[in-house]
């Protein structure tokens, strides 16, 4: 964690969760959407956002699925019309 992030973090605990919210909508509204979704990944946690219409949008970063397997073998020919 950098000291810019410890300092703002510190700067809004007295904070009710609200102004907090609003806070985290501004920040949200102000960044671009990768800019946004790349911190989310770094944080390597959830994110609860909350949208003007009062609903909310969970935004978790998930690990990257692993590469799919090589398989041996081979394609019969005339594979398509015994479809």
């Amino acid at each position: 964690m950098t000291p810019k992030l410890k300092a703002a973090i510190a700067a809004i605990q007295p904070l009710s969760a609200t102004e907090r919210q609003q806070l985290l909508q501004i920040l949200i509204q102000s960044h671009p959407d990768e800019e946004f979704l790349q911190r989310v990944l770094q944080q390597e946690k959830a994110l609860t956002v909350q949208l003007p219409t009062g609903e909310t949008v969970l935004v978790k970063p998930q690990p990257l699925l692993p590469p799919l397997p090589v398989l041996s073998g081979s394609i019969p020919k005339g594979w398509k019309d015994a479809i």
